[in-house]
């Protein structure tokens, strides 16, 4: 299968790192705790699961940076390059919610890599795919350095050889990947609900024995 290296496919810019000083405007700001792990809010996605981004609950900090350098906008690629999960989210409404008006406001800390993509050759939810899921995660854990704070560089995250199969491919793949998804969430609500309604008989059968 083809590869391309990951500076072919997007730009990179690191995060903002804010200053001590705290001058500039107000803007909300992404951060780690905003990648849903917990599944706190799994059900506000339409594509449920782990590490996708919640805007409900964004914290602020006051920014002298120019907003598009660190902002986010529809079709890119955010990437967690810190700690021991490597986690990518596609920048759609299938992964962010609540999908906000605009991004204008918003910022990402630097704790995240910003992808923007260059040309249309790799679609922003199969890239997600292939680190989250996919063949990229080895790739990406080998790349990691830090024992206490694994981090990956900028400098060898771009020369990530990306596989690119056609774009009928990607889609396909993405397609299969959010059905499982789906269907895997379903069940796991079934099971929710049969068990409430198991404990609930058990707890009348037991009140009733005592009457």
């Amino acid at each position: 299968m083809k590869t391309v290296p990951l500076s072919d496919l997007f730009d990179v810019q690191i995060g903002y790192r804010p200053r001590d000083d705290g001058d500039g405007e107000e803007m909300f700001a992404v951060s780690i705790s905003d990648l849903d792990y917990e599944r706190q809010h799994v059900d506000q996605f339409p594509v449920p699961g782990p590490g996708r981004l919640w805007l409900g609950d964004l914290g602020a900090v006051r920014s002298d940076a120019r907003k598009m350098s660190y902002g986010l906008c529809h079709g890119c690629v955010l990437f967690l390059s810190r700690g021991h999960r490597r986690v990518a989210v596609p920048i759609t409404e299938r992964y962010v919610q609540p999908w906000p008006p605009t991004w204008d406001d918003t910022l990402v800390l630097y704790y995240f890599f910003i992808l923007q993509p260059k040309a249309d050759m790799i679609s922003p939810e199969f890239f997600a795919w292939l680190v989250n899921d996919g063949p990229l995660q080895v790739s990406l854990d080998a790349m990691a350095s830090g024992s206490h704070i694994p981090s990956v560089s900028k400098r060898n995250f771009v020369e990530l050889e990306v596989p690119v199969p056609p774009r009928a491919v990607q889609d396909r793949i993405v397609s299969i990947y959010e059905l499982a998804i789906r269907e895997e969430r379903l069940g796991q609500r079934l099971a929710e609900l049969r068990r409430r309604q198991a404990d609930a008989y058990c707890n009348q059968l037991l009140k009733q024995s005592s009457t």
